[in-house]
């Protein structure tokens, strides 16, 4: 009889050792699962993170975009000013060359009335005319004429000067273009 009651004392005791070796062994699962939610929330928010970095790289992206887009519509637009501006370079280049031109016809119209004059001197137009005034005259037309001659070559120098700094703006222009165009 009393054997008995040990016996079922060891099955008791075994039950209370299996019940602690199942506690621990469930705190052991539980602390594993608490671990793996851990390093589960860990990675969520990692990628939570990683998702709001990427959304901010690609908003950043995009503003990039929009102010390259704006680079591009201003460049744009300087090309087309620079293209007015070299077309009207080229008007005035030309208008310059015109005016050089004539003024240089005018010189030389001038010149051929002066050698003409040239081929009789002043004192045989003195002795030719019959009256002072005329001589006068003579001698008034022969000032007007290298009044002339003398205004027609100083606009000849400035319109060669006018000429020459457009030429220069044009090719500042020009390499100013490809410049732009070459970004």
């Amino acid at each position: 009889f009393l054997s008995f009651g040990f016996g079922s004392g060891f099955v008791l005791a075994d039950s209370a050792i299996d019940k602690i070796a199942s506690q621990a062994e469930l705190q052991k699962q539980l602390q594993e699962l608490q671990g793996q939610i851990d390093d589960l929330q860990k990675q969520l928010s990692q990628t939570t993170a990683q998702k709001n970095t990427l959304a901010n790289k690609i908003k950043a992206l995009k503003k990039q975009q929009d102010v390259l887009n704006l680079q591009i519509k201003a460049t744009n637009l300087q090309v087309v000013e620079l293209g007015d501006k070299i077309s009207e370079t080229k008007i005035s280049i030309s208008q310059n060359i015109e005016k050089a031109n004539d003024l240089k016809a005018q010189m030389s119209g001038i010149i051929r009335i002066i050698n003409q004059n040239d081929a009789n001197p002043f004192v045989y137009t003195v002795v030719k005319k019959q009256t002072l005034s005329e001589v006068f005259t003579a001698y008034q037309n022969f000032a007007q004429l290298s009044k002339g001659l003398s205004d027609i070559v100083s606009q000849i120098q400035i319109t060669n000067i006018q000429l020459q700094q457009d030429q220069q703006d044009l090719a500042e222009k020009q390499t100013e273009a490809e410049q732009l165009l070459q970004i």
